[in-house]
């Protein structure tokens, strides 16, 4: 069940580690871009995983669209090795960030968004959710291309398993992030990532992001 939620935690931490808007001289510029990024995780749960996002800012209006997909790949869980089970999840997110303009400086983007989960174990589905996710997060300009990074998130979901003893449970995960990232020219950006969940799970991810 760890894994559940820590597969849970994870898919919504990468939307702090790819999602990053374009940069110019301050955060007025528009947020679009599309990401890759590569985790290692580590705690209850040891194992990798890869993401795929993207992000639109439509012209000049606040409202931030975002994509994402996640695949995870768990080696160790509570200390057991679990690499010959093919434990695996992979998720799709879609949802929705309003940018509120707090300084020049100083972005809180607010957000809202629906994920799909799938486990599966030994090439098998073993359950999927349904799940409801929303938080916050705020970016800082600390230099001229350099910003800083942090929010929270928290999701909601059942699970929908052929297994009696985990269909219908209900799961609640909250993930923290941290990540700064530097924008080397008007179409890259790179950065670091750091997540932590309240299931005794971290997350620490690279990205990169293609500006548009």
């Amino acid at each position: 069940m760890k894994l559940l939620k820590l597969t849970i935690a994870l898919a919504f931490i990468a939307n702090f580690c790819v999602a990053n808007p374009e940069y110019n001289d301050t955060l007025d510029k528009g947020y679009s871009g599309i990401g890759i990024s590569f985790s290692s995780l580590s705690g209850d749960v040891e194992g990798d995983a890869i993401g795929l996002s993207t992000t639109f800012h439509p012209g000049k209006q606040n409202l931030v669209i975002q994509g994402q997909y996640q695949y995870l790949t768990a080696d160790k869980i509570l200390g057991t090795d679990v690499s010959t089970f093919d434990v695996e999840a992979y998720s799709v997110a879609l949802g929705l960030g309003y940018i509120i303009e707090l300084t020049d400086k100083v972005h809180l983007v607010p957000n809202l968004g629906y994920q799909y989960t799938e486990y599966g174990v030994l090439g098998y589905e073993a359950a999927t959710m349904d799940s409801l996710v929303f938080g916050a997060m705020v970016r800082y300009l600390i230099l001229e291309n350099t910003v800083l990074s942090a929010g929270v998130n928290f999701t909601s979901g059942e699970l929908d398993s052929a297994i009696a003893e985990v269909d219908g449970l209900e799961t609640d995960a909250t993930a923290y992030a941290v990540s700064v990232t530097h924008h080397f020219n008007d179409a890259f950006s790179a950065g670091i990532a750091y997540g932590t969940d309240n299931m005794s799970a971290d997350v620490l991810g690279i990205n990169l992001v293609f500006n548009f």
